[in-house]
């Protein structure tokens, strides 16, 4: 069984990436927005960070992998896909790993 201070970190990835998924379905990119082509010539060669994997610092690396989704988020226009689309994007890219933490906790399903 894990640790208190695991139980706490895992808890508060799992908040952040509910707040995380609440903010990527609510949101809406102002600013300027390519052509559909030259989007989807940027989107293939864009490669989505690597799973999320919480050993060593799981704080600091939980900063450093949610700025390279950002920065994917931004770099393929997924704020300009339907909430669905964003949910499972993000879900997808984090990693199954983190499936059955989200299965299994007691949230707001949206």
């Amino acid at each position: 069984m894990a640790d208190e201070e695991t139980k706490e970190t895992i808890k508060m990835l799992v908040e952040q990436i509910n707040q995380l998924k609440s903010s990527l379905a609510a949101s809406t990119h102002a600013g300027t927005h390519m052509n559909n082509s030259a989007g989807a010539a940027i989107s293939s060669c864009v490669q989505p960070p690597k799973p999320l994997n919480i050993e060593g610092d799981p704080s600091k690396t939980w900063k450093i992998w949610l700025q390279h989704f950002e920065w994917f988020e931004q770099a393929v226009n997924l704020g300009l896909k339907s909430n669905d689309q964003q949910i499972s994007t993000f879900m997808m890219v984090i990693g199954s790993n983190w499936f059955e933490i989200y299965n299994n906790w007691p949230l707001e399903k949206h």
